[in-house]
């Protein structure tokens, strides 16, 4: 499954990838600091679309614990 760009510049994956499994908490850091730059997918169910999001400085562990909590949050085993 390849990635997509909606017409508002949100890329997206219509369907679950392959490479992909439920995230942890664990997946977000390294050596005790917070893995700027990597990528994950939270699914909407409004649009039924699995979203690709960056992690940031502004990122936080609360909001992706929220993700992981609802189970819509997924990591890349391997980027393809």
């Amino acid at each position: 499954m390849k990635e997509q760009v909606n017409d508002r510049g949100y890329r997206f994956y219509p369907e679950l990838p392959e490479n992909t499994r439920a995230g942890h908490l664990a997946d977000f850091v390294a050596r005790g600091r917070k893995k700027i730059g990597m990528e994950y997918l939270t699914y909407s169910h409004i649009a039924k679309v699995y979203y690709v999001n960056v992690v940031r400085e502004a990122t936080t562990g609360t909001k992706i614990k929220e993700y992981i909590d609802a189970g819509i949050l997924y990591v890349f085993t391997n980027k393809n």
